[in-house]
């Protein structure tokens, strides 16, 4: 089985520790929250079939590590210029290609993520793919809310949704959190 090297950084965060995953070459693989590792380690081993992913620890900060810390100082537009690399299917990396184009300050329902995509009938495949994506924030899956206006589902939880949203001011400060508890329990699909 190949063996891809993967570098990883866990950078001190408002939101607590993120895990930032690069490869050799700078591009930026994955991005997660310390107490969802496990989970990272899965959509990898996911993204990757019939491949083995070693991440190995560095204390050297990659361009992805300042972009993202610039991103929490204020630069929301930062994270636009990151090179990202990623595994999937085809209709994952549609997706996930579609969320960089939403743009900062907005948010947009999963029903509009599929018509984005030319495939307005797949809004339950879209939400599937937003779930599985490997970078989140840069790929900005916590822009997607539901058709309801509310906050439903995001792998590093709904108060990191919220928070990501108010620091992006595409949701006021003093908004509550509209959701349901559910969505904020449930594992990824198919976990």
């Amino acid at each position: 089985m190949p063996v891809l090297t993967f570098l990883l950084e866990r950078v001190p965060t408002p939101l607590g520790e993120m895990l930032v995953v690069t490869d050799e070459q700078g591009l930026l693989r994955a991005l997660d929250w310390h107490d969802h590792e496990a989970r990272m380690h899965e959509l990898m081993r996911r993204q990757y079939p019939g491949e083995s992913a070693q991440l190995r620890g560095t204390t050297h900060p990659s361009t992805a590590t300042q972009a993202m810390q610039a991103y929490f100082d204020g630069d929301i537009a930062i994270v636009h210029r990151l090179a990202v690399a990623t595994g999937g299917t085809h209709f994952q990396r549609q997706v996930w290609a579609a969320l960089r184009g939403i743009p900062d300050g907005e948010t947009i329902s999963y029903g509009e993520l599929a018509r984005r995509i030319g495939n307005p009938a797949a809004v339950r495949a879209v939400g599937l793919a937003n779930g599985a994506n490997p970078i989140s924030i840069v790929l900005p899956c916590h822009r997607v809310i539901g058709s309801n206006r509310s906050l439903t589902g995001y792998g590093g939880g709904l108060a990191r949704k919220q928070w990501l949203l108010q620091h992006e001011k595409a949701l006021r400060a003093d908004a509550p959190m509209a959701s349901s508890t559910a969505a904020h329990t449930r594992p990824l699909p198919g976990f």
